[in-house]
């Protein structure tokens, strides 16, 4: 039973054991060099479009739904 448990479709099942000694990780720094850094915050900035995109139309959906539906009264 216990080898059966082990393996769910090739993923490793962690026991209540080996979760019970899982340790919280603070990250203090990370070395990167400034170009790097410089263009990573770039590729951000640029994929943040789309997302700002899709957050106009969710709001501009809700408040047209709310001016439908307090419109009646």
């Amino acid at each position: 039973m216990e080898k059966e448990i082990k393996e769910i479709k090739g993923l490793p099942v962690m026991k209540k054991k080996e979760v019970e000694k899982a340790k919280e990780i603070i990250v203090i720094d990370i070395k990167m060099k400034f170009w790097s850094m410089v263009w990573f915050m770039v590729q951000w900035a640029i994929a943040s479009i789309p997302a700002f995109f899709i957050l106009v139309i969710m709001i501009m959906l809700f408040t047209a739904m709310l001016t439908a539906i307090t419109q009646g009264f």
